[in-house]
């Protein structure tokens, strides 16, 4: 991902979406030409609204629109609380359940660097004690568990540490 300010990436309280439209905002200008929407707090429910909701158009071989595919994404910061158990409490056993759309992917941005923002951010000590690369196989693993239950689940782990 590109363009995130250091003073916006990991300041601010609540759901990283909220603090950070930078995912949104970079979605849109990578896919707009391919005929790929998203969209920022979908209403799925009553009073269940989704990070980042997309659809995209499937094209057969004379470029010809035959079908259509949407995908939920729960995005989350890396000092989240529930960061390991939300990719299925929360993506898969609410947003993905009883929906026409069986495709979610849990995007984790990863802070965990020495810079850290903030003097008595407290957020830093919810930080699970792993590397990145121990974070992506964690939650990789997870993702294909869940994905035997009729649902397609991805994770991404992206670096957004601060150099």
């Amino acid at each position: 991902m590109k363009g995130i300010p250091a003073r916006h990436a990991v300041s601010g309280a609540g759901r990283i979406i909220h603090h950070i439209p930078w995912q949104h905002r970079h979605l849109q200008e990578e896919l707009r030409d391919r005929g790929i929407i998203t969209n920022r707090e979908v209403v799925i429910r009553k009073s269940e609204r989704t990070d980042i909701h997309i659809n995209a158009v499937i094209r057969n071989e004379r470029r010809e629109v035959y079908n259509s595919v949407t995908v939920i994404v729960e995005v989350k910061g890396c000092w989240n609380r529930e960061l390991k158990m939300a990719m299925r409490t929360q993506l898969v056993e609410r947003y993905l359940k009883d929906n026409h759309c069986q495709h979610g992917l849990y995007l984790i941005g990863w802070f965990k660097c020495d810079e850290w923002w903030g003097e008595g951010d407290d957020r830093k000590r919810d930080v699970p004690d792993m590397s990145i690369d121990e974070a992506r196989k964690f939650f990789d693993a997870q993702a294909a568990e869940l994905s035997q239950q009729k649902v397609n689940v991805q994770a991404l782990v992206l670096d957004v540490t601060i150099r």
